[in-house]
């Protein structure tokens, strides 16, 4: 079974006391990594991460594909643990012509074998006159309610 070193998910930082993630944890913590990197950002890969800038830039976002390109982030490759979001859902808000917002949700189902289920919410808060966004995070990630647990 595939295991990494944990990473504080406030900080993005090794703690003192350093373990282990495995199955739901190691998915989950993987997830987290691939939504927070900005395209470009890692040196090693310049192709790794989400065009939230390029996204930030466009007055009428395309929706449709920025969806399918989180979707496609979000599922990961072979062994990211995920194997399906369902309900997901992408929306635009307009917000009193400073900012807007980018809001993805769904339900992420993990391989058979774990059986479990969470409910997420990630926003991007675009400030106009900003090429990049102020922020990116997770909402409430839990359990689905009557999912196998």
């Amino acid at each position: 079974m595939p295991a990494d070193v944990f990473i504080d998910p406030l900080t993005g930082d090794l703690p003192a006391h350093n373990r282990f993630v495995e199955g739901f944890d190691l998915a989950l913590q993987r997830l987290r990594s691939r939504l927070g990197t900005f395209f470009g950002e890692w040196r090693l890969d310049t192709s790794v991460g989400l065009p939230y800038q390029e996204w930030a830039q466009d007055k009428q976002p395309d929706l449709p594909a920025i969806g399918a390109i989180m979707l496609t982030e979000i599922i990961g490759d072979d062994g990211s643990g995920i194997s399906r979001v369902d309900n997901f859902n992408v929306e635009f808000e307009a917000r009193s012509g400073v900012d807007a917002r980018l809001i993805f949700t769904g339900d992420i189902i993990f391989e058979p074998g774990d059986e479990t289920a969470v409910t997420f919410r990630a926003e991007t808060l675009i400030v106009a006159g900003n090429s990049t966004p102020a922020m990116l995070f997770f909402g409430e990630i839990g359990p689905i309610a009557g999912a196998i647990t």
